[in-house]
């Protein structure tokens, strides 16, 4: 039986495809809330027996049959349930799901949550003489564990039969709202506490909790909380559960990946003939069937050496800008001939320098058509391949989730206080090299070994000329998981960068780099770029404060180090470029000297 609480198109679109007469559904038209559904879930069952999962959970093959078994050896037995391993958003195995065994007292119940409700299985008739309390948004289970313990008979089995779907990035909001409802359930059980003063120590506790949760959308607080609900699994039972798992996933993509669809792109400028040559050959090796090549203004001799290349490669198409326009530009022109002139459906983006491993392409197709067959085709999505040469990345390849590398909304050019103090605290645990997971979802990428489809790029646009370069990349796919797609970073698709960083002046990269670094166009527009992404995310006046307060910081520190390194005009520069992006949102027009870029 299959019950939609005033489900989306997509959902009832999926649940269309089943043609089995075992297959009840039902739809409300609005949405009634979780208790009021799983009460008419219990007046529509059948038959004697009902087990309840939520739509994102996955079940072990075994729940049913040793659920069932448990309630038929003993028929004064009222609900069954088990333990669970832990998913994330991507179907991929974490460890096992951290809960608590099952309560012997009332005030057991009241302190923690006795079952993972999805596991519950129990006799309909049960459900039917003790409904959910429907006032109750959150936390109805526990309400109703914490009515009926003392007059019912459960069970909890040490068996993992659930594969319970925790996302990655914690909803702040929702755990605040959840906070909020165990509250409001405290006070409904307050007589189960032993004391008055028990019952004051777990409400301020209650409200501690939600205070910190007003930072919960950061990375090392989302970090810190998906942490403390899991627990590694035994190599054998991690690897079994993983194969379960990868099975019924790959049931999505019913056909192998076909690499000669796919169009490369990449933009070249000045006298960088030697890199391109490569990255050409190396994206042609990778599977590319196609290349296109915005010529960005690269010297006469570099051009001239791009048509001979083109010339003898049918497969080459070459765009040409007498100047160089800035990334931005050259790059919206080349997926603009992409969309218009080209019929492959996927199009793989890549910087003149990028070297991407024979089978990165393979690599992020493949899980690129996965996303694609879960989201459906009105949500973007693209996948991007790592670059050990981006710290990020690096990071990602050596344990560390994505979700703990990116700043949070209100940081200022990557810095962020609060951020900075929590990190000094063990509170983030890289993930054995054995478990790391194979992608993640990213809150912006590079345009170096990006890949999205035609599709995609007709439903996010083209990148913002007035950006010129620099964070032109990160605001283009920063729009993809705003509409609610998936951005992916894949571990199995690397790209290799073979020219260094600008702004790693004598050997510093960061603010260090920046006040290093010798190229004032460039400085300006990575700066100017940078400060208008941060401040178009910092929503809200909490928001806001926290961003001018990391602007101050940053400037302080961007100060002493521009003094201590006689570099004051470049201080000054930065100190420019960041007051542009905030005083009028970056629209001021940029006089013609800035818009020689080098």
């Amino acid at each position: 039986m299959l019950v939609g609480d005033g489900p989306s198109a997509k959902s009832s679109a999926i649940v269309s495809r089943y043609n089995d007469p075992r297959i009840r559904v039902f739809e409300s038209d609005t949405r009634v809330g979780l208790a009021a559904t799983l009460n008419k879930v219990a007046h529509l069952a059948k038959y004697p027996i009902l087990a309840r999962m939520d739509g994102d959970d996955v079940m072990h093959p075994q729940r049913i049959a040793r659920q069932k078994e448990a309630l038929d050896s003993d028929p004064d037995l009222d609900l069954v349930g088990s333990h669970a391993y832990l998913i994330d958003e991507d179907c991929l195995l974490i460890g096992k799901f951290l809960e608590p065994e099952l309560p012997t007292s009332g005030a057991g119940y009241l302190r923690s949550n006795a079952f993972s409700h999805p596991t519950v299985m129990g006799r309909t008739e049960w459900f039917r003489s003790h409904p959910y309390d429907e006032n109750l948004l959150r936390g109805q289970d526990k309400e109703l564990w914490l009515r009926t313990w003392s007059k019912s008979r459960f069970l909890k089995l040490p068996d993992r039969l659930l594969f319970y779907r925790v996302p990655r990035s914690m909803s702040s909001k929702r755990l605040r709202r959840n906070e909020a409802y165990n509250r409001k359930i405290l006070k409904m059980y307050a007589h189960l506490e032993p004391s008055y003063a028990s019952k004051f120590k777990r409400t301020l506790s209650s409200f501690a909790k939600e205070i910190v949760l007003l930072g919960g959308d950061m990375p090392v607080v989302a970090e810190a909380l998906y942490a403390r609900k899991w627990a590694p699994l035994e190599e054998i039972e991690f690897q079994q559960a993983s194969l379960y798992l990868k099975s019924l996933a790959d049931i999505l993509v019913s056909s192998e990946d076909d690499p000669t669809r796919v169009t490369a792109l990449t933009v070249t400028y000045g006298n960088r003939f030697e890199l391109l040559e490569k990255a050409v050959e190396s994206a042609f090796k990778a599977g590319a069937a196609r290349m296109i090549i915005v010529d960005n203004g690269s010297t006469q001799q570099s051009s001239a050496k791009i048509d001979a290349l083109a010339a003898g490669n049918a497969r080459i198409v070459v765009i040409r800008n007498v100047e160089n326009e800035g990334s931005a530009p050259a790059f919206g022109k080349g997926m603009q001939h992409f969309v218009d002139q080209m019929n492959d459906d996927y199009l793989w983006m890549l910087d003149d320098d990028n070297l991407p491993a024979e089978d990165a392409l393979k690599e992020l197709l493949h899980v690129l058509k996965k996303r694609e067959a879960t989201l459906g085709p009105s949500l973007p999505c693209a996948t991007a391949a790592v670059r050990p040469a981006n710290t990020r990345h690096a990071a990602f390849l050596e344990g560390r989730t994505a979700s703990f590398l990116y700043p949070p909304v209100g940081s200022f050019m990557y810095f962020d206080l609060l951020s900075r103090i929590l990190t000094k605290f063990p509170t983030a645990k890289k993930t054995p090299a054995t478990r790391r997971v194979p992608f993640a979802e990213i809150p912006y990428a590079p345009y170096g070994g990006l890949l999205l489809s035609r599709a995609t790029i007709k439903l996010i646009g083209y990148p913002k000329k007035d950006l010129v370069l620099y964070e032109d990349d990160t605001e283009y796919t920063s729009r993809i998981p705003a509409m609610g797609g998936s951005l992916l970073l894949c571990r199995a698709a690397s790209v290799e960068d073979i020219d260094a960083k600008w702004s790693n002046g004598a050997g510093s990269s960061g603010l260090k780099g920046l006040i290093l670094a010798d190229n004032e166009n460039r400085t300006y527009f990575s700066v100017r770029n940078r400060v208008m992404f941060d401040s178009s995310q910092a929503r809200g006046a909490y928001k806001r404060i926290q961003l001018q307060l990391n602007r101050w910081i940053f400037l302080i520190v961007a100060a002493g180090y521009a003094i201590r390194t006689r570099r004051l005009a470049q201080y000054r520069l930065i100190h420019r470029a960041a007051s542009d992006a905030l005083d009028t949102n970056g629209n001021r027009p940029v006089d013609a000297a800035r818009h020689a870029v080098l």
